[in-house]
């Protein structure tokens, strides 16, 4: 018993340190991993029955969040490295952590319910969004950037929280857009405490707000809250692929894929235990 619990803890570090990785990696979402690796509604059911459970709620939100820190502070560190002389191999293997959740994500979208082809309307919608943030980031991310003090900061942990709230938001997209992330990717770097607290305190105030926004969304419009979701997956993986290299880098890059597709789909598959 002890060492299955010990198991669950572990597999649920693990997935915070993607969804925590995921918030800051370009192009990608935090929320959409966290559905991709099976904990997303598990995590709305944590913190909206806090107070009815606590001891259970804080037995699966502790790992998470310990884990997503890993995935933020210590990863960020790599990040610029990687995306330096990497970005291509990590945006595959990005790739394939988000498409082996899909098996997943579209068994916990239906739930018991029938497919009805209106669905699909969200779906279309969740796209077009997420095609409209990637153009959206591209036209004005060479703008003027905003200055890196206490209230940006907390506006930047804000952004972060967004992005795994709600699946499909790219929060880089968005910070790129203000331009914040380089700001903030410097401050994760150098560990500038008071602005990683406001950062904190940012995104914890905004997680909490949409949190219950969004569970109270699936709660009313399960499928198409999903199947709109589903679009700005499907959205963002068409924007982030990077192509196709002919050479032997290819090879190694399409090995990443299907590496990050069994990882996430095997991750669904040892959750077996209320994880």
């Amino acid at each position: 018993m002890k060492k299955q619990k010990k198991n669950e803890t572990l597999l649920l570090i693990f997935k915070g340190a993607i969804i925590g990785f995921g918030g800051i990696l370009p192009g990608a979402s935090g929320g959409i991993l966290a559905v991709a690796t099976g904990i997303y509604e598990k995590i709305l059911d944590a913190i909206a029955n806090f107070f009815k459970d606590t001891k259970k709620s804080l037995s699966f939100l502790i790992p998470l969040l310990i884990g997503s820190l890993i995935g933020l502070l210590p990863m960020s560190f790599l990040l610029e490295w990687l995306l330096s002389k990497y970005e291509v191999s990590l945006t595959y293997l990005l790739m394939g952590l988000v498409l082996g959740g899909v098996p997943s994500f579209l068994k916990q979208a239906n739930d018991g319910n029938a497919f009805k082809p209106r669905y699909l309307i969200g779906t279309a919608i969740g796209i077009a969004f997420a095609v409209g943030l990637f153009f959206l980031e591209k036209t004005f991310v060479a703008g003027e950037a905003l200055p890196f003090n206490f209230f940006t900061a907390m506006f930047c942990g804000g952004v972060i929280a967004t992005g795994i709230v709600i699946p499909g938001i790219s929060s880089s997209f968005l910070l790129m857009f203000v331009g914040l992330y380089e700001p903030l990717l410097s401050s994760l770097n150098s560990f500038d405490i008071p602005m990683l607290l406001s950062a904190l305190l940012g995104g914890l105030i905004v997680a909490a707000l949409l949190f219950i926004f969004v569970r109270k969304m699936l709660l009313k419009y399960r499928c198409a809250t999903y199947y709109t979701s589903f679009g700005l997956l499907l959205g963002t993986v068409v924007l982030i692929f990077p192509g196709i290299e002919m050479s032997y880098i290819q090879i190694l890059n399409t090995f990443l894929l299907i590496l990050g597709f069994f990882a996430s789909f095997f991750m669904d598959k040892l959750d077996t235990n209320g994880i």
